[in-house]
């Protein structure tokens, strides 16, 4: 298959030849560089708050972070807060913000928050997400802490 090159007086094209008797114009070429990133089934955050890593890591009350996730490969060395106490880490990392909370009141200031965030963002694009959370009375409890 042979194509001509596109040519104006404007742009220029030069062909390059792929194969015998197959010419392909520089624009088909590039289509067919463009990378793509591999998109995953599902993604999985587990955090471990107010532990330091030899508290977990090798220690067998954790075995499922130890024998699977460490593993596999899953093992972060060098992760930290962004800030303390705990509430506004969790704020960040679901909404990109601590939503201007400096300690763990609850509920917290500003409660309920209308800004984006990473479960509301995932289902606007057609996907599922699911949180789940330690010590947590039921699904969806927004009482005064964990246990009501």
């Amino acid at each position: 298959m042979r194509t001509k090159p596109i040519r104006t007086k404007k742009m220029r094209t030069k062909s390059i030849r792929a194969k015998k008797n197959c010419y392909l114009s520089v624009e088909e070429l590039e289509s067919r560089l463009v990378l793509t990133l591999p998109r995953p089934d599902h993604v999985v955050l587990v955090m471990m708050e107010n532990h330091n890593y030899n508290e977990i890591i090798g220690v067998s009350s954790a075995p499922y972070i130890n024998n699977t996730l460490a593993a596999q490969g899953a093992l972060m060395t060098n992760s930290f807060a962004i800030e303390h106490p705990s509430e506004p880490n969790y704020l960040d990392i679901f909404s990109g913000s601590n939503q201007g909370v400096t300690d763990d009141t609850f509920p917290p200031p500003g409660a309920p928050y209308t800004t984006p965030d990473l479960g509301g963002e995932l289902i606007k694009a057609g996907f599922t997400f699911g949180g789940y959370s330690e010590d947590m009375a039921s699904v969806g409890y927004t009482g005064d802490g964990p246990y009501g």
